[in-house]
């Protein structure tokens, strides 16, 4: 016989071994498990009921449900040999090896889970973790790499907060198998969003800067270009919004659909309400930002929506200004909406000033086009009157009064919150926002200035009286260097001096402050007072009345400092 007979003849006979050695260890175990069985349930010893009482068995109705065969692994069959000898006498190990394995049902990890294979700690995840993140929306971290691409949307209020840490329980670990056509359906619609993300983002690569966000886990690692956008807070509140106006029943578009025509499908006016809403109403100051990038991002690619943007604004200013005093008004989001509506105006100055730029380029002449010689459209009118209309409502609404507690700290914490406003970031976005409407507009500067601050004044406020006495003088040097003809400026600059010698003499010590640190301002003094000596009277009077007849000896002695001041100018 040759050797290589030789060989096949030994695997036959190892073969062999090996199949007898595991259909006896297979007899083993079955016996092991049907007598444990036995131990769990014994024989019942109640006396056996007459034939007479059993009920019918129905064919049809009680079938018999057989369990699956009996089945064990082959690491079982041949552990068992060798555990036999070594620890015969202990049946949970027995017991162990009976049990059968069930495999558990995986779902496929798709390409928009990826990013959830690593938790915030830089430590891979489990499937049954994974699993368990995914079904959960409450568990959506700030993390970038836990929240690009998240099939559950979170709130708008947990974004930017830490997740809590999970308790893998088996209850827990137990959700509901995904099928194919739902998984299908989450894909398409997460397509569907960051096809609408590049439609709204143009000048951004939006799938390439995420890409990158992922593999770097760094929203510092963005470009350029990007980095002063929150791209994965940008998606995230997005598709938060899109999902609670989508109807779960309603057919998704067809593959491969253009954003442009995703874009009128889904970005409406209900969405534009609710991202504004949300905007106003958010804490958490990575949602306000996104949320702020996505109403802007609307604004300037969707033009047939503007209209109602404004008016969402408008309407949640007209909300905050009715607010009984019982509401806290810290508690909404007044500069994030003040500083959307300055974006606002800033952006459709820039289109129209890029508009008339591109109609002179014709001409052979070159002509410079600037704010104050450029005529403004009607669009740019209708924009302008909203944003006045808007920032009187804020103006008039805002105050450092907030919801009422006991009648000594909530006067302390008024004083101190009055006191230095000169750091409220409400205060610096309503300067900044109406200091910037009155430069691309002067026209909309001078109504703002006589209709909102002058005409009612809030004597029962010291808030917005501190705040007015901010925005006079800042709105009259802006006007007065405009440059532009204004037939009723002069009757307004004589308004606002009248208003500030009353608020010189106000019984008010912070009013009473602020109005008297006007006269330290250059800009007042060399385009007004110096050029008009009935102005400079009305100023001197109340600062000599002040500092006589005043109850406060430190404002009696500011005014009299400001008075000695004047009278060199004289």
């Amino acid at each position: 016989m040759s050797p290589r007979h030789e060989l096949d003849s030994r695997s036959v006979d190892a073969n062999a071994d090996l199949d007898m050695i595991m259909q006896k260890n297979v007899r083993k175990l079955r016996m092991k498990h049907i007598a444990k069985k036995k131990q769990q349930h014994p024989h019942s010893t109640a006396p056996l009921q007459p034939l007479g009482n059993l009920p019918t068995l129905s064919p049809t109705k009680d079938k018999r449900h057989h369990k699956p065969h009996q089945t064990f692994s082959k690491k079982q069959l041949f552990d068992e040999k060798e555990n036999s000898d070594v620890a015969p006498s202990h049946p949970k190990q027995h017991h162990e090896y009976a049990a059968p394995v069930e495999e558990k049902h995986r779902r496929n990890i798709t390409i928009f889970d990826c990013a959830k294979i690593v938790n915030n700690k830089g430590r891979v995840m489990t499937h049954e973790e994974f699993d368990l993140v995914s079904s959960s929306p409450s568990s959506v971290s700030s993390s970038a790499c836990s929240t690009t691409c998240s099939s559950m949307s979170p709130s708008p209020s947990s974004l930017g907060k830490k997740s809590s840490s999970l308790k893998l329980t088996k209850k827990a670990m137990k959700q509901p198998k995904t099928t194919t056509s739902e998984m299908l359906r989450q894909m398409a619609w997460e397509q569907m969003v960051l096809e609408i993300m590049c439609s709204l983002l143009p000048e951004i690569d939006v799938l390439s800067e995420l890409n990158r966000t992922l593999v770097q886990c760094s929203r510092a690692a963005a470009s350029t270009e990007s980095s002063s956008m929150d791209l994965v807070g940008f998606q995230q509140q997005l598709h938060y919004h899109l999902n609670a106006l989508h109807i779960d029943n309603t057919d998704l578009p067809p593959p491969f659909t253009s954003g442009a025509k995703l874009v009128d499908l889904y970005v409406t006016k209900s969405l534009v309400q609710s991202i504004v809403f949300g905007l106003m109403t958010v804490s958490d100051k990575r949602a306000q930002g996104s949320l702020s990038a996505i109403s802007m991002s609307i604004f300037e690619q969707v033009p047939s929506l503007r209209h109602d943007m404004l008016l969402a604004i408008e309407c949640t200013a007209a909300e905050f200004y009715n607010l009984p005093d019982t509401v806290n008004s810290k508690s909404f989001n007044v500069d994030g909406m003040v500083h959307l509506t300055g974006a606002i105006v800033s952006f459709q100055h820039d289109l129209s000033m890029q508009t008339q730029q591109n109609i002179f380029d014709d001409d052979e002449d070159t002509v410079n086009v600037s704010s104050t010689n450029m005529t403004p459209t009607d669009e740019d009118d209708t924009i302008y009157e909203h944003a006045v209309r808007i920032l009187a409502l804020f103006c008039r609404a805002w105050s450092c009064y907030g919801a009422a507690t006991t009648a000594a700290s909530s006067a302390d914490a008024v004083f101190s919150a009055n006191a230095n406003l000169a750091s409220n970031p409400t205060v610096k976005a309503l300067i900044a926002s109406v200091q910037l409407l009155a430069q691309v507009s002067p026209h909309h500067g001078l109504a703002f200035l006589s209709d909102t601050l002058l005409r009612r004044w809030p004597s029962r406020n010291t808030s917005r009286q501190l705040l007015f006495l901010r925005l006079i003088p800042m709105l009259l040097v802006q006007l007065a260097s405009a440059q532009v003809y204004m037939e009723s400026f002069t009757k307004v600059v004589y308004d606002s001096f009248d208003r500030i010698q009353r608020c010189i003499v106000a019984p008010h010590v912070l009013v009473a402050r602020e109005a008297c640190a006007l006269c330290d301002d250059l800009h007042l003094i060399r385009l007004f007072l110096l050029r008009d000596k009935a102005l400079l009277d009305t100023v001197t009077t109340a600062l000599h009345v002040n500092a006589h007849h005043h109850w406060n000896k430190q404002i009696q002695a500011l005014s009299d400092d400001h008075f000695d001041s004047m009278l060199d100018l004289a």
